[in-house]
């Protein structure tokens, strides 16, 4: 599996709020941590080796309305 495949589906699945914990190695964690990021997760690394990481309530902002 693809890497942003396994995280859409944890995306997907886990609702705001809510946190899952990765254990994997330190390479694994700093490959899939600016992707979290990207979607506002909160991340936390405990012993560089776990991934605490919990989602957020995030909305895309409105666009910048135009007054002309």
């Amino acid at each position: 599996c693809d890497l942003i495949d396994v995280v859409v589906e944890i995306d997907r699945i886990l609702r705001p709020g809510r946190w899952f914990v990765l254990k994997d190695t330190l390479e694994m964690i700093k490959k899939i941590r600016p992707i979290l990021k990207s979607l506002h997760y909160e991340i936390v690394v405990v012993k560089q080796q776990f991934l605490v990481a919990t989602k957020s309530f995030w909305r895309p902002g409105k666009p910048a309305s135009t007054s002309g």
